[in-house]
Formats: structure tokens, C-alpha cells, sequence
């Protein structure tokens, strides 16, 4: 779900993250890793509620759910739900775009883009060059790089875990409504 966007962000921002601080061999970024430490601040988390089941719970009618594994796997994700959601508050609340704050580390280009030069958009993508020799002597930048990495991580942890929480309440009700899903992929 949320893992096919963001994980390979996180990945490039892990790796990314000693080449900036000077504490590998490597002195070039490659192209996902600037963009990573350029955009990763973007990061805009999906929405995890589930709006039925939290009327039932503001209702306190929970006990309409009369299948115990189901009532308890929904429980269980409303409760992980809004401790994630206030882990993402504060993560997003000191979460800054680097390019913004460093575009002397982290330089914003236009390129033509071919494929969208017959489309209503004006013909040019953006990417990014990156200063790995220079951001080991900015701390600001260092500073500012290891809390949108901490940051960063939260939000994605929050998804992976509500992600884990979904598939336990999904495959309740499943067992409950006699759903195989391997029958639905089977299917032409």
C-alpha cells in the first residue's frame, strides 16, 4: 500500500544521509538520493480513518460488531490509528523541505520533458543537483537533515503499521463473510 511510494524515498534518504554527512567514501549522490533529500519533505500521509467504525465508536455502539475478532481487530486499529496520527502531527509539524532552507546544497533545474510537450503542461520536468562535498561543513543543513530523516521515518513507520493493523481487521472479516481473495485473483 502506502511501502510502493515511500519506501524507496526512505531508502535513498537512509543511504543518502552519511554521503551528506562525510562518513563514506562515496562523494556523489546518485540521482534518486538528491531527489530524495530534495522532496522528502513532501511526504503527504494517506488518510487512515475509517469513518464507519469511528461513528460506532462515538456512538458507543461498538457491540453492533458481534464477531469478537473483528470488534477487537477494530478496536485495536482505532486505538493505533489515533497514536499514529498524533506521531504524524509532530512529525509533520518540524518535517522542512531542504532545498528550501539549503538551495545552495540543493539546487532546483528545469529540464526539457519531451513527453509532455504536447500535454496542457509547460514542457519541462524538474530535478535536482546535489552538493554532497560541500553539506558535511553546513550544520544547519546537518541538523536540519537528521530531524526530516527522524521525521520522515515516523510518518512511514505510522503507514506501516496501520498498514498491518488493516490486513488483521481485512482478513477478520473475510473469515467472518467467507471471502477468498485467491479465488478473486484467479479470476480472468
Amino acid at each position: 500500500m502506502f511501502d510502493n511510494h515511500w519506501m524507496p524515498i526512505n531508502l535513498a534518504l537512509s543511504s543518502a544521509r552519511p554521503i551528506a554527512f562525510g562518513l563514506t567514501g562515496r562523494s556523489t549522490l546518485t540521482e534518486e538520493e538528491c531527489e530524495a533529500l530534495a522532496m522528502h519533505a513532501f511526504i503527504i500521509p494517506p488518510p487512515v480513518a475509517l469513518p464507519t467504525l469511528e461513528e460506532l465508536l462515538a456512538a458507543g455502539r461498538i457491540e453492533v460488531i458481534s464477531d469478537p475478532d473483528i470488534r477487537s481487530a477494530a478496536g485495536y486499529y482505532d486505538q493505533r490509528r489515533a497514536f499514529r496520527a498524533s506521531v504524524d502531527e509532530r512529525a509533520l509539524a518540524v518535517i522542512r523541505p531542504l532545498s528550501h532552507a539549503h538551495p545552495d546544497l540543493i539546487r532546483s533545474r528545469l529540464v526539457p520533458e519531451p513527453s509532455q510537450s504536447t500535454s496542457p503542461e509547460d514542457g519541462f520536468d524538474r530535478t535536482f543537483e546535489c552538493d554532497p562535498q560541500t553539506m558535511p561543513q553546513h550544520e544547519g543543513f546537518l541538523a536540519m537533515l537528521t530531524t526530516n530523516v527522524v521525521a520522515f521515518r515516523d510518518i512511514v513507520t505510522s503507514r506501516r503499521v496501520l498498514d498491518g493493523d488493516l490486513e488483521v481487521l481485512h482478513a477478520a472479516l473475510d473469515r467472518r463473510l467467507g471471502i477468498s481473495h485467491e479465488d478473486n485473483e484467479a479470476a480472468p
